[in-house]
């Protein structure tokens, strides 16, 4: 008591409860977008129903084609064709997606002893599986990345699951079924999601690129929306599976957070030996490191529905990848931003 009433006297406890403060506001105002995030996961797991509704009626896709058209009003053609050019980013991603990240989710259900689980079937499953066809192109765009490379490396690798997959499933499961895509459905999904939009406004730029000036503001908010649309979709999908096997739970969480660093590590690895920059880091770091989360419960459902506790690991990895993504777009904006200033 006699410490704080001389805090008070000397003026040194106003002080340091302004300074405190001024942290707390700094904190706040630098990761709004972080803790809208987190306060978004926290509430879809509690109250899944607004989510599961929002899923249930499709919002998802054309959210995504609205903030694709969006961000593509930004980009002029030539670095749309430049980023075709960076054919080592997209080489390191495609052997990331599918060598690099089976080879590690391999290795750590050795040392843990889950190999041959139904969570050791699910880390396999997910770990054959594409780059995500939408959210690690609308991450690389929030945090100001390179987009035409980011659609590219989804392009060229989700075209790629369609015969590697399948190998990869059959090689790494023992299993001697025949397993199928649909290539028509997967390469159709992938021009209305990704390339319909990005065709589309580059003819608007012909015409109305003077008004693209008054669409940024827009732009960024769409991009933030969809990215909390993913979080509340994917939250509320993994809602009674999160609540209903907690011990599990906590061990897939901690397994996939470790499998995420470690590929996210190689691909800044890569970047430095490459001396790309900051904009195509974020790109190879977010595309080489998601994965998608329907083709995963697709493949599951229809070949492997006897590992029961393998969802546990595609929807677990599906929201760690989007938070963890966050962070690091919020973090590269930021970088990105200073080199523009």
């Amino acid at each position: 008591m006699a410490g704080l009433w001389l805090f008070h006297k000397t003026g040194i406890l106003v002080k340091v409860l302004e300074v405190i403060c001024l942290a707390l506001k700094r904190i706040l105002k630098s990761n709004s977008f972080l803790l809208v995030i987190f306060a978004v996961l926290v509430f879809t797991i509690m109250y899944p129903s607004i989510g599961l509704k929002a899923k249930e009626i499709g919002i998802l896709d054309p959210m995504t084609f609205i903030a694709m058209f969006g961000s593509s009003l930004g980009l002029s053609f030539k670095k749309l064709t430049d980023s075709i050019k960076d054919y080592k980013s997209i080489l390191y991603t495609f052997l990331s997606v599918y060598i690099i990240f089976p080879v590690v989710a391999w290795l750590l259900m050795l040392v843990t002893g889950l190999k041959g689980s139904e969570v050791g079937a699910g880390f396999m499953i997910i770990a054959t599986q594409s780059s995500t066809v939408s959210s690690g192109v609308v991450l690389t765009m929030a945090a100001l990345g390179n987009v035409p490379l980011a659609l590219i490396i989804t392009i060229v690798n989700n075209i790629a699951s369609a015969f590697i997959t399948p190998a990869l499933l059959r090689f790494i499961m023992a299993t001697e079924q025949q397993i199928t895509f649909n290539v028509g459905e997967m390469i159709m999904n992938l021009v209305v999601v990704l390339v319909l939009p990005v065709v589309l406004a580059q003819i608007v730029r012909l015409f109305a690129e003077k008004w693209l000036k008054y669409i940024n503001p827009v732009r960024k908010f769409v991009g933030q929306l969809v990215i909390v649309m993913f979080v509340l979709t994917g939250g509320a999908s993994a809602a009674d599976q999160l609540k209903s096997n907690i011990q599990v739970v906590f061990i897939v969480l901690l397994l996939v957070v470790v499998i995420q660093l470690i590929m996210l590590s190689l691909a800044a690895l890569y970047a430095k030996i490459s001396r790309v920059d900051k904009g195509t880091q974020v790109a190879v770091m977010l595309n080489g490191s998601q994965k998608t989360l329907p083709a995963s419960v697709l493949v599951w459902g229809k070949y492997f529905p006897q590992y029961g506790l393998a969802p546990i690991v595609f929807v677990a990895y599906h929201m760690t990848q989007l938070v963890i993504g966050s962070i690091i777009g919020s973090k590269y904006k930021k970088i990105i931003e200073e080199s523009q200033k």
